[in-house]
């Protein structure tokens, strides 16, 4: 069963990443003594933010990677680690095989010097807008009024407080949300509560579908997208589905941070071939539990090939276009 964040803490990251690492750690080292009990070779995944989040989906590709033994019989152990930048920095030091992190990160870090590419692109998180009362109907620029953002969007609040700098009444209405403040349970009335994360984020459909409830699901305006995407060249937009959420009756279309699987550029391509196989073709052929498995496409990958250094095997097999690559 996938864990369950509080019900009335939007802001609080997916899945409940703060549990002590030592406790991940022993957990990481169980999942990896069967197989190298059994003399199996192992590759290693790295989970940035704990066994939350990310977890379940990552427990379930291991269940897949190991159902499919072509064309390498590798086992595929999972192991938390702090945040996508330890993350990345083990796979350059040559510890681990495979990362998932977010878009932002990898943009920022992969490349031919470093020794890392990308194998695919995974599933968006998505900008969500909440608010209180009737007062709003949408998030734009300039903004109406106080606008608080979760750590987890912390890119959307300084991409506000770069658009702000020249205009202090603006900046006066920026909050950054810390981490104590999290067990605010939503935000005041006619004050915008900004998070990020692959829907439904299960704090916050708890929170919209409680009894009485006055919190709302608000659009972000063109404008405001665009601006985001003048800052940040990997920011793309995918859609809101209408019941995603409780009292959600209309489709939006909002800011989206892909998700990423990384990997040392050095992998063996019998095993980039696995995991390419395992997301994109197994995961779709078997249903799988998590729904996250749903929100991987191959050609979304098109969006992101002359953004990100691609493994030369998923190039190949994404059909993918690398610009001076």
């Amino acid at each position: 069963m996938r864990p369950v964040a509080p019900p009335l803490c939007p802001g609080a990251p997916r899945g409940g990443r703060a549990r002590p690492l030592a406790a991940l750690a022993l957990w990481a080292i169980l999942l990896l003594l069967p197989a190298l009990a059994a003399g199996e070779p192992v590759r290693q995944l790295w989970l940035p933010g704990g066994a939350g989040g990310e977890g379940p989906f990552a427990e379930e590709l291991a269940q897949l990677w190991r159902r499919g033994n072509r064309p390498t019989l590798e086992r595929l152990a999972l192991a938390p680690i702090a945040d996508a930048v330890s993350a990345l920095a083990a796979l350059r030091r040559g510890r681990g095989d495979f990362a998932i992190v977010d878009v932002a990160t990898a943009f920022e870090t992969l490349g031919e010097p470093k020794g890392l590419a990308a194998i695919g692109v995974l599933w968006p998180e998505l900008l969500h807008a909440v608010t209180r009362g009737r007062g709003l109907r949408i998030v734009e620029l300039p903004l109406k009024g106080p606008v608080r953002v979760a750590p987890n969007a912390r890119y959307a609040f300084d991409a506000l407080v770069e658009w702000s700098q020249e205009q202090p009444e603006q900046l006066g209405l920026l909050h950054l949300q810390q981490a104590g403040d999290a067990e605010r349970p939503a935000p005041q009335p006619d004050e915008v509560l900004l998070l990020s994360g692959a829907p439904p984020i299960e704090g916050l459909a708890a929170a919209l579908g409680t009894s009485g409830n006055d919190r709302r699901l608000i659009p972000i305006s063109t404008r405001m997208v665009e601006e985001l995407k003048l800052i940040y060249p990997w920011l793309q937009t995918a859609p809101l589905l209408r019941g995603a959420y409780p009292t959600l009756d209309s489709n939006m279309e909002l800011p989206a941070r892909y998700l990423v699987m990384v990997s040392r550029r050095s992998l063996p391509d019998p095993t980039v071939q696995k995991m390419l196989t395992t997301l994109y073709e197994k995961g779709r052929a078997v249903s799988p539990y998590d729904p996250r498995f749903g929100e991987i496409q191959g050609a979304r990958n098109q969006l992101f090939a002359k953004l990100l250094p691609y493994h030369p095997l998923a190039a190949r097999v994404l059909r993918l276009e690398q610009a001076g690559r």
